[in-house]
């Protein structure tokens, strides 16, 4: 396996199945933003992952510090099923006054796992060990 295919099993689909449990799909564009390249050149292996940047305030639980424009508000008052029941202008004025749900919580625990320091020591890890067992697999002529 190659190290694009260990960010994609480890990193990315944790993450998407956490963005699902923390019910972050209203509108999709948290999920849909998530990608990744892979690069290969003969002396490393680069993989960048890429997200929505309000992942990180999600995770933190200070989306509050650049809260979401009123569109975005509007899609997701509209996704939710609740247009016409919640006042968008209402919503966004909530969140600056008092922060969101997950301003509250001080973040997603699951976001917090998955995205942090220990979590991308532990999957360089399996792609060093896995390197190594190619390296010592391999038929030398």
């Amino acid at each position: 396996m190659d190290l694009a295919a260990i960010v994609d099993d480890e990193f990315i689909q944790p993450l998407r199945g956490a963005i699902v449990a923390e019910d972050m799909v209203a509108t999709r564009q948290l999920i849909d933003s998530l990608s990744f390249e892979s690069e290969k050149t003969p002396d490393k292996d680069t993989v960048r992952v890429y997200a929505q940047s309000y992942i990180l305030e999600l995770r933190d639980g200070e989306q509050y510090k650049s809260p979401p424009k009123i569109e975005d508000i509007e899609l997701w008052v509209e996704a939710k099923g609740l247009s016409g029941i919640l006042d968008p202008y209402a919503v966004l004025g909530t969140i600056l006054s008092e922060g969101t749900s997950w301003d509250k919580l001080g973040g997603s625990v699951l976001l917090q796992e998955i995205i942090s320091e220990e979590n991308i020591k532990r999957i360089t890890d399996i792609a060093v060990e896995q390197k190594k067992q190619e390296l010592i697999n391999f038929k030398w002529l």
